[in-house]
């Protein structure tokens, strides 16, 4: 999709969770190995991680695309992880997700949002108990 507000940049559409967990990874290495020491550099990591992330808890749990939807695999909303069936098998591995990603994206910018939203999603969601029981879920297709 081309950018409406950077001219001559194109950004990819329907990003997947896949791909976020491969940007969740870099910046967490950067932001800890590559950039430690340049300011600078740690608060440009810091800003595309709470863009990101702040975009997703802002949107309860949902990556929004460009059309104003979520992205297809774009989800970690409690109604789409726990309560879809058809899911089952992947809640484990959806509930990990997000939880990963809050858990660094509060270790990279001390934002309590993301603590919050981590207890919420543990507490009120079962997110973790999720994890636990990924194998349980898993082999009952």
């Amino acid at each position: 999709h081309n950018s409406t507000t950077l001219p001559g940049w194109m950004f990819q559409g329907n990003t997947s969770s896949d791909s976020l967990c491969g940007n969740f990874l870099g910046y967490l290495i950067t932001w800890k190995y590559l950039v430690a020491g340049d300011p600078y550099k740690l608060q440009r990591v810091e800003r595309v991680v709470r863009d990101v992330m702040s975009h997703i808890v802002d949107n309860h749990y949902r990556y929004i695309g460009s059309r104003g939807l979520p992205s297809t695999w774009g989800r970690w909303d409690p109604e789409f992880v726990n309560d879809r069936r058809d899911r089952a098998d992947q809640r484990g591995v959806n509930s990990l997700q997000i939880l990963s990603w809050l858990i660094s994206s509060y270790r990279i910018t001390q934002n309590e949002t993301y603590i919050t939203a981590y207890k919420h999603l543990v507490q009120e969601y079962g997110y973790a108990e999720n994890i636990i029981n990924q194998k349980n879920y898993s082999s009952r297709r």
